[in-house]
């Protein structure tokens, strides 16, 4: 898990995002007064597959 501030996630968002990807590592962008958090569409799919088989009973 990298922590960045949003400063610098603007000024290399491609590398960022590149990296994440081929990673599977979620990034923390810190801003002023918030945080978020930046995770592959692959991940952020398989997190709601997960969820979901989750949810079926048994």
């Amino acid at each position: 898990m990298d922590v960045i501030c949003v400063n610098e996630a603007q000024k290399h968002l491609d590398a960022v995002i590149n990296n994440l990807v081929e990673s599977h590592t979620l990034v923390i962008i810190t801003g002023n007064q918030n945080q978020a958090v930046l995770i592959s569409l692959e991940d952020w799919n398989a997190i709601q597959e997960i969820l979901y088989l989750l949810q079926i009973p048994g």
